[in-house]
């Protein structure tokens, strides 16, 4: 797991007390730390290397999101890695054994599950989760396995991983993931979705998460050609420029995009504005 700025200590004790109780599984457990500037957090995860078949590896340097991931593939000994970030946590006690049991020689793909107690209407990223969360469950994931895939939580051969490395010209927030799933399926490698998720129960406030959405927005249009088919805002965006609206788009973003923008990090954040919002930054991206 790649950490940045957060503690991993209670999910990676977790995760190594499930592995030492399946009987002659050999296991390791590797968090690589992508150069995070909170000291206490960097101390506190140094308990790590305290553990049995558990590293806590310190870069000393930010790498980008793809390129810590290729790092720890890279670092990884064994045939099967699990991915996951290090600010979730695990509610499951067969969480691993799901994983091992999965019939898959590609990716499988755990999701990711939204804690109930911690649900806020007043938190943007937490309603889009949540959102997100009921309207994908495993059997309509898999019904566009490669479209859904995030790196959150996941399982691959590591061979799969050297041949198809995140794409390290993403240096920004977004869409590494997207394009890693676009390569598997264009090289026919197996996806399957399960009902495996780790928790989440901390969420980014609305001006970070917004703050995040447009890095996200900006990578997608720099990336946009090798993106075309994998994105709905793309493909909004090309029907808008169809349609010749493309200069009403831009003229309705500069009249009420600030508007919009002071609703989405308010206390009652609009999904619907969210939505058009995205769109309507996406089109203005010049």
């Amino acid at each position: 797991m790649p950490a940045y700025n957060n503690t991993c200590v209670e999910l990676v004790r977790e995760l190594s007390q499930q592995c030492s109780n399946i009987e002659g599984l050999r296991y390791e457990i590797i968090v690589a730390d992508d150069g995070s500037s909170n000291r206490q957090a960097v101390l506190r995860n140094r308990e790590i290397n305290n553990w049995d078949c558990c590293r806590y590896i310190e870069r000393g340097f930010n790498s980008g999101r793809a390129a810590i991931r290729n790092f720890l593939v890279q670092s990884a000994r064994y045939d099967n890695i699990i991915f996951m970030d290090s600010d979730v946590r695990i509610d499951k006690d067969d969480f691993i054994i799901d994983y091992l049991d999965a019939d898959c020689q590609g990716v499988v793909y755990g999701a990711i599950h939204n804690a109930d107690s911690a649900y806020d209407a007043s938190n943007l990223r937490c309603v889009y989760e949540c959102a997100f969360e009921h309207k994908n469950p495993a059997s309509v994931r898999n019904t566009k396995p490669y479209q859904q895939f995030r790196t959150t939580n996941f399982m691959a051969l590591r061979s799969v991983m050297l041949r198809f490395p995140f794409d390290e010209s993403f240096k920004e927030y977004g869409y590494e993931d997207v394009l890693f799933g676009k390569a598997l399926k264009e090289d026919n490698i197996p996806m399957l979705h399960i009902d495996n998720p780790v928790t989440v129960n901390d969420y980014d406030s609305n001006a970070e998460f917004m703050n995040k959405t447009q890095q996200a927005l900006r990578t997608l249009h720099e990336h946009r050609k090798e993106m075309e088919g994998y994105s709905g805002i793309i493909s909004a965006a090309k029907m808008i420029n169809r349609c010749l609206m493309t200069p009403v788009v831009r003229q309705a973003y500069r009249m009420y995009g600030e508007r919009i923008y002071r609703n989405l990090c308010s206390k009652k954040p609009s999904m619907s504005l969210f939505n058009i919002y995205r769109i309507m930054y996406y089109v203005s991206i010049k």
